[in-house]
């Protein structure tokens, strides 16, 4: 690879990284074979789309002021 490639590839890398939020967490061994099991899905999809899932229902339930319910 030459160095403007690489360049290039680093700037679109930092780019994307700017318009996500990157969480890391830990879970108990064998939880990623159990989602791909259960789900046929890989783990950062299932967890991807259960946070944004439970996120859309906290907000529909919100009342008007504000208060959890």
């Amino acid at each position: 690879m030459n160095d403007k490639l690489i360049k290039q590839r680093r700037a679109a890398v930092k780019r994307y990284a700017e318009k996500v939020d990157r969480v890391n967490c830990l879970f108990p061994s064998g939880t990623k074979d159990r989602i791909k099991k259960l789900t046929g899905r890989s783990c950062n999809s299932f967890i991807k789309e259960t946070v944004l899932n439970e996120l859309n229902r906290l907000e529909f339930e919100k009342d008007e002021t504000g208060i959890f319910l």
